[in-house]
């Protein structure tokens, strides 16, 4: 079977506006051939559909939504399913993922990563003999007891799913929304996390989420494909030229080969346009050469903790004026020393942060 594979799909700004006036057609045109030959084509929709009158869940983040036409667009491109299993699929809550699914069931797309209740969220999407796993960090996407959501990439369910995937099919592809965004090399536990999906059976690992590509590597004989990059996402304020590159991959599952197929999207216009060979391989072949030095990963990666300061969000800096001015150093960090160890370890215990997040989420 062949496989075409593609990552974040949100449609904003000019892509919006086009698809409300039923003149989207030329955006994916590029991919014409890619989805008329493949057996199957799924693309990760980063995003909700929206109802009239749908309430925003409360989030750290933007909401992030679209109408039903843009589920029709996909279809018409020849999109044949969509991967949700990400941290925008849930932004409307219960009537945003009742929208969606309705809008991917009258428009004859397949689903796999979310649902209206765990056991949905965590099926997988079976196709002959290869089974299709998706699967995101936590954030405020996850399907509860009493609410549906999304697949959540935790090591134990996860491992399990595999288990459970590899006793109906002999192939199993996991396609993961993890990472840290703008990061162009594995963080350290992200390789971990994601070499154990390999290390559990996976035949594959796909992952996406930091918004610019990333390299991949052989493990134990298996492909990880750490990061596509966007699919359709534009922006009007990235200036950093790696949001407007990506890649998509045409699988064949028989011997899990993968052809890579770079692409530049949304940069000054709403069409995407695939890349020459001369144009990629220089970058293609900085980030394998990224991955495989692990050392370098990660001085990179605390490099960008360095300069994104995250602990930033715990302090009373509200407005963007201090906010500048923390970043740059100039103003004093009001945690002090034991605050510090109390959240290190409700962070990094595991029964502490078990209880600290079950009291926040109430």
């Amino acid at each position: 079977m062949k496989l075409f594979v593609a990552a974040d799909f949100c449609p904003r700004k000019k892509v919006a506006a086009l698809i409300e006036k039923g003149q989207g057609s030329d955006i994916l045109a590029c991919w014409e051939n890619e989805l008329r030959t493949a057996d199957f084509s799924i693309v990760n929709f980063e995003t909700s559909v929206a109802p009239e009158g749908a309430r925003k869940i409360r989030k750290r983040g933007p909401c992030l939504g679209c109408s039903p036409k843009a589920v029709e667009l996909l279809a018409k491109a020849g999109f044949k399913g969509v991967s949700v299993a990400n941290n925008h699929f849930y932004d409307y809550g219960e009537a945003g993922l009742r929208a969606s699914i309705d809008a991917f069931k009258a428009n004859g797309l397949q689903y796999v990563g979310a649902g209206a209740d765990l056991q949905e969220a965590a099926r997988p999407l079976i196709l002959g003999d290869t089974a299709i796993i998706a699967a995101c960090e936590r954030e405020f996407s996850i399907a509860g007891r009493d609410h549906g959501g999304c697949n959540h990439l935790d090591p134990i369910d996860t491992a399990r799913q595999i288990k459970a995937a590899k006793e109906q099919c002999s192939k199993v592809i996991v396609i993961s929304h993890a990472g840290l965004e703008g990061l162009d090399a594995p963080s350290p536990g992200l390789r971990k996390r994601l070499r154990f999906l390999v290390e559990c059976g996976a035949d594959m690992v796909i992952n996406h989420h930091q918004h610019c590509p990333l390299g991949c590597e052989q493990y134990l004989g298996t492909r990880i494909f750490y990061g596509l990059g966007n699919f359709c996402f534009p922006s009007s304020h990235r200036e950093d030229p790696s949001w407007y590159l990506g890649y998509a991959l045409m699988i064949d599952t028989d011997d899990m080969s993968a052809q890579i197929l770079p692409y530049r999207q949304c940069a000054g216009g709403p069409i995407l346009e695939k890349l020459s060979p001369e144009e990629w391989e220089p970058e293609w072949e900085r980030l394998c050469a990224l991955v495989a030095d692990e050392a370098l990963c990660e001085r990179i990666f605390r490099q960008w903790v360095r300069e994104m300061r995250p602990m930033k969000n715990f302090l009373p800096y509200r407005f963007k004026p201090l906010r500048m001015l923390y970043d740059r150093g100039w103003l004093p960090d009001f945690l002090s020393r034991r605050q510090k160890l109390c959240i290190t370890d409700a962070m990094r215990c595991e029964s502490i942060h078990e209880a600290c997040l079950d009291s926040l989420d109430k």
